[in-house]
């Protein structure tokens, strides 16, 4: 099962509000994205395998659902 087939637990968007910086207008090279990428990848990597099911994720999962979460979030040029 993909992770967009996959329903996320309301806490993975908290996690995501909580280390995602608000939206730079321009981020022309994706370093912002990178970044906040990089933000979510490292906090969901610290979660123990209880904490990840709890949030509806597996493991293997959570560089998917790093970049779900930034691409959500609203990364482009307005």
């Amino acid at each position: 099962m993909t992770l967009a087939a996959r329903s996320l637990r309301p806490d993975f968007a908290g996690i995501v509000r909580r280390l995602v910086p608000a939206r730079r207008s321009r981020d022309r090279f994706g370093i912002f994205a990178g970044y906040r990428a990089y933000l979510v990848y490292q906090a969901l990597e610290a979660k123990s395998d209880a904490e990840l099911a709890a949030l509806g994720l597996r493991r293997d999962d959570i560089a998917r659902a790093a970049f779900a979460a930034i691409s959500s979030a609203g990364d482009g040029e307005d």
